[in-house]
């Protein structure tokens, strides 16, 4: 059977919601009112809504959890083409029910319908019109359209309900070639959050890392309508070897997640227990803290450091990025497999 549907849990159950935006929606969904004596305070400060958490709120056993068996099943390891996955990079629900999967190792959106049964798919490896030379991501826009990125080519693909291709749009950069735009989500005004993540390029590093990341406010043409500020991206571990970098996530990795939501978007890193909501300004309007200070962690350079030793790193590590400067100063990026995969 190509796809197993589960009468336990109900279709609304499985929509694929962003994880920070859960915890987002959580905290929010305890502060109705109560005093402080309930587990949590909430005060406003200078026009911003704080929230402190200082114990859970649901009874144990009542919390929110995932259900013990799949209520949609799709794939097979042998059968028809169109269901054989090779490098999912998401996916995504529509309005009627139906999911998009985003099949980056054939470049492919594969459409299916609320049962599981594929309907049809659109995009294929290249660069033209509807191709992709590196699928990376999809989000659903109003209509049950659907926008697909790029990476390499820093494209941005919108395709009709029907799979059809519509038109396509680069994004306005800040960080200028060598960087990684994301789109995030659409706001309330159907404007596009992105956040933008810049590679410095003619550096020579290595060890631990962290830099900012613009999150921009973008319309529906790639044009920018106006900056959301600087955060914190997440950690990376980076080795230069002449005008190549390596780079890999390394454990206990320092982490940022954000999702849109209503007119703004949420914000919240591993930092510590805050997550932060910002209108599409760019301004912080509330602020939900648990009082719970991190633990420590253990500090994993000299780990990965003799990994990249003993063998440049390429072939320690499952798969790297390789970013060096092609033959117009553009940062070009290729996947760099481990040794026998």
């Amino acid at each position: 059977m190509r796809a197993r549907k589960s009468d336990r849990v109900p279709r609304e159950a499985w929509r694929l919601i962003p994880l920070s935006f859960l915890l987002s929606v959580a905290a929010i969904a305890c502060d109705g009112g109560a005093d402080r004596t309930s587990g949590f305070e909430a005060r406003d400060s200078s026009g911003v809504r704080i929230t402190v958490n200082s114990d859970y709120q649901w009874p144990e056993g009542e919390g929110w959890r995932l259900s013990d068996q799949p209520q949609l099943d799709i794939g097979t390891l042998e059968g028809e083409d169109h269901y054989q996955f090779f490098r999912i990079i998401n996916a995504i629900t529509l309005s009627d029910g139906r999911l998009v999967v985003a099949n980056s190792g054939t470049s492919e959106l594969r459409f299916f319908d609320s049962q599981g049964d594929f309907l049809f798919s659109s995009g294929r490896k290249g660069g033209g019109p509807g191709e992709f030379e590196a699928l990376w991501t999809i989000s659903a826009l109003a209509g049950d359209s659907v926008l697909a990125l790029d990476r390499r080519l820093r494209r941005m693909s919108v395709f009709g309900p029907d799979g059809a291709f519509a038109r396509s749009f680069m994004f306005t950069s800040l960080a200028g070639g060598a960087s990684l735009p994301m789109p995030l989500g659409l706001t309330a005004d159907e404007d596009l959050v992105v956040s933008e993540r810049a590679f410095a390029t003619g550096e020579t590093r290595t060890g631990f890392t962290r830099d900012s990341t613009y999150y921009l406010l973008v319309d529906a043409n790639g044009a920018l309508v106006d900056t959301l500020g600087f955060f914190p991206d997440s950690e990376w571990y980076i080795k230069t070897e002449g005008e190549a970098i390596y780079s890999s996530t390394p454990p206990f990795a320092r982490s940022s997640e954000s999702a849109v939501h209503g007119s703004g978007f949420y914000f919240g890193s591993s930092d510590s227990y805050d997550i932060a909501y910002y209108s599409a300004a760019g301004i912080l309007k509330r602020l939900i803290r648990r009082e719970r200070p991190n633990n420590p962690r253990s500090q994993p350079a000299p780990i990965l450091a003799e990994h990249v030793r003993r063998d440049a790193g390429p072939r320690d590590h499952a798969c790297l990025w390789q970013h060096a400067r092609g033959r117009r100063g553009k940062s070009v990026g290729r996947r760099i497999p481990a040794a026998g995969r």
